[in-house]
């Protein structure tokens, strides 16, 4: 056989290859999308009186938005039904990131499942599982893929820009006790061999160490500094920018 031939040949099966590739992958994004929207469907409303939320003006740089988001109601009770290691609900960007928040026995398991318990390198927004599951530790880091479809936790890897963290002060967590909002404080890159370990019973000289470990390593300021006192939660995401690292999101308890 004519060698130029064959390498016609090897040329079409890698473009078929890597077409095939591609068309899984799509799948796989539309899978999960689904999924999710399905799940905002049928359990998460807009609260009685709550005003229609503004149209986001998305792209790939950044997305205007305002500051408080309309609020919701969030079907618990059966989405406890749906998977047993539901916690609460999660939305930032003015409910442009809306997710169910799980946990699980370890910080593998939900890595690449979804709510439903599917395989997907998708994955869920899940709770460390070394935090406690109500979320009353002084600090709670919760996780979630940065994916290109700008879906999960992507828009959180925007908060490496100060004026999109300026435009989107604050994030939300849902409970059956209510809604609670936790305002931004500091957001900064984290070496991904780095671990985390201010997690679980603390003595106030260590939260105190910790809240200023954060403020020397963040981007930029924004807000009030919390004290020893407070409840903060780190939304923690790849960095778009550099494999190598991802991205932390600081946000503190406000009442």
């Amino acid at each position: 056989m004519n060698k130029f031939k064959i390498i016609r040949i090897a040329a079409w099966i890698v473009f078929i290859a890597a077409f095939g590739i591609w068309g899984y992958t799509e799948l796989l994004y539309l899978d999960a999308d689904v999924t999710y929207k399905d799940l905002q469907k049928r359990f998460v409303v807009l609260a009685e009186n709550a005003e229609e939320p503004k149209e986001n003006t998305q792209t790939e740089e950044n997305t205007t938005i305002g500051d408080d988001a309309p609020m919701l109601e969030i079907d618990h009770e059966h989405l406890l039904d749906e998977n047993r290691d539901y916690k609460c609900w999660l939305t930032a960007c003015n409910n442009a990131v809306s997710y169910p928040v799980v946990q699980g026995r370890s910080n593998d398991e939900y890595l690449h499942k979804t709510f439903f318990g599917d395989k997907s390198f998708v994955g869920s927004i899940f709770i460390d599982y070394r935090c406690s599951e109500d979320m009353s530790d002084f600090h709670t880091l919760l996780y979630g893929h940065s994916m290109k479809d700008r879906t999960m936790f992507r828009l959180i890897a925007d908060y490496t820009n100060k004026s999109f963290a300026e435009q989107n002060p604050c994030f939300y967590i849902y409970t059956p006790q209510g809604r609670q909002r936790y305002d931004i404080f500091a957001v900064y890159d984290l070496p991904d061999t780095e671990l985390m370990t201010a997690i679980g019973e603390l003595e106030a000289e260590e939260r105190e160490a910790f809240i200023s470990g954060i403020m020397q390593r963040s981007l930029y300021t924004l807000g009030d500094t919390p004290t020893a006192d407070d409840k903060i939660v780190s939304l923690i995401t790849c960095d778009v920018r550099n494999d190598s690292k991802r991205v932390v999101v600081n946000g503190v308890l406000r009442k």
